[in-house]
């Protein structure tokens, strides 16, 4: 059964959600959310600052490149994943007595895929650019596989998310100030990438440290446990990739069919849509395991739930996205320089595009907490699908097209999203308040 099958709604539990329930899953969520959320504020605040920066020091076309090789890694680190991160911490926290089972199967098939990913990405890497520079940076950059989400599942089941605060604070300290500290022009191109690598590599360790005080980790290497493991998580994976796959795409299109100043003019104006963008999906996870445990215990409930959560993200995302495009002109002058000023009409699609992302990214990813694989792989198909079609035709025109390709694949996937659980739950009315919002 998944959270699309109709269920029979009582009129008094339409309106309401029971208020001590409430009240249990907003302070667990809040508690996990700004902890990961106070973190991610200053390591996305640290690498703001860093990166604009770095765009100063590298200019357009290195920073593009280096946002190329940055791009491929968050790419090929869905295959390291493929699914593993999501559908253990759920399962984790919808079966805390069989976590170290869990664990030890799971965290044993992720180490086989991030070595495969890691082949995969120099292989790709290889044929995609002729440059001996960026090789090397492939070779530095993949090192980073290894790092932050090898162990972050596990205290995300546990629902214990103050450890991946920490680990983030140390990515983000060790990223601003090394950067700051050895970066100084274009010829520091692979020292960034030993920066990221290195810091990726330090908060992946302190997560495996802790993570390993809470559970008894031990490795399995059951080919038959990994084939189940596999099966259960394939559409999750496929997903994964796809969504990896449709968020890289902007820039692997203007990397391969526009220029490296395009791509560097895109990633440096993207910095602040990119921040709420992230915002969104640490709620999301923070979100994941608890209601998880309420999917299994009350489904009326989850779905009022959401219901609620979406009426005011979208609240939310309208005030963001305004507020984002009256300061888009001083804010680049100030942090990026005049050099990056032309990309001002694209950072300005990007904010609604981040709007319409923030609006509606609690619904579509937290799909895998009531078991609706199939309906975010639908989901995520057409946004990427869009996105590619468009791309192809748009990207050799520059940042702003390829930023409006982008705008119009997350308002498909958007309208998919509430049409799948509109049709499944007619009583909820969910475009309704959506609509009264906009």
């Amino acid at each position: 059964m998944t959270c699309f099958e109709e269920t029979v709604l009582k009129p008094d539990t339409e309106l309401t959600i029971e208020k001590s329930s409430k009240s249990s899953w907003i302070r667990t969520v809040g508690r996990n959310f700004s902890a990961t959320m106070i973190s991610s504020i200053v390591d996305s605040v640290l690498r703001f600052l860093a990166y604009g920066y770095l765009a100063r020091q590298l200019g357009p076309e290195a920073f593009g490149i280096n946002a190329f090789m940055y791009t491929t890694t968050f790419f090929f680190g869905s295959l390291s994943d493929f699914g593993l991160r999501i559908l253990g911490a759920r399962e984790i926290a919808s079966h805390p007595d069989q976590a170290e089972k869990r664990v030890s199967v799971t965290l044993s098939l992720k180490l086989v895929f991030i070595a495969l990913a890691y082949v995969l990405m120099q292989v790709f890497v290889l044929l995609a650019r002729d440059s001996a520079q960026v090789r090397w940076l492939a070779v530095i950059y993949g090192l980073s596989l290894f790092g932050f989400n090898t162990a972050d599942w596990i205290l995300m089941g546990l629902e214990q998310m103050q450890h991946l605060g920490i680990a983030k604070i140390i990515n983000g300290v060790g990223v601003f100030v090394l950067i700051l500290a050895l970066v100084h022009n274009p010829d520091d191109l692979l020292l960034v990438g030993s920066i990221e690598s290195l810091t990726f590599l330090l908060a992946g360790g302190y997560l495996l440290f802790i993570a390993s005080r809470k559970v008894n980790i031990r490795l399995s290497f059951s080919l038959a446990e990994w084939k189940a493991l596999f099966k259960e998580t394939r559409s999750l994976g496929l997903s994964l990739v796809m969504i990896r796959f449709g968020t890289s795409l902007p820039v692997f299109a203007l990397g391969l069919l526009s220029s490296d100043y395009e791509l560097g003019i895109y990633r440096a104006v993207s910095l602040l849509p990119s921040f709420i963008e992230q915002a969104t999906r640490l709620l999301a996870e923070a979100l994941l395991p608890t209601l998880s445990r309420i999917y299994v215990e009350s489904k009326q409930q989850f779905v009022h739930i959401l219901v609620w959560i979406q009426k005011y993200m979208t609240i939310g995302a309208v005030l963001l996205a305004v507020l984002g495009i009256l300061i888009g002109g001083p804010l680049l002058s100030r942090v990026l320089g005049e050099e990056f000023h032309s990309g001002l009409r694209t950072y300005q699609v990007l904010m609604v595009v981040s709007g319409v992302v923030f609006s509606n990214q609690c619904l579509r990813r937290l799909l895998p907490a009531c078991h609706a694989q199939r309906e975010y792989a639908y989901v995520m198909t057409l946004r990427t699908v869009v996105l590619l079609l468009l791309s192809l035709v748009l990207a050799s025109r520059g940042s702003t097209a390829e930023a409006w390709a982008l705008l119009l694949a997350e308002i498909g996937a958007s309208l998919l999203s509430i049409f799948l659980f509109q049709r499944q739950f007619p009583r909820t009315r969910l475009p309704e308040p959506l609509l009264r919002v906009v």
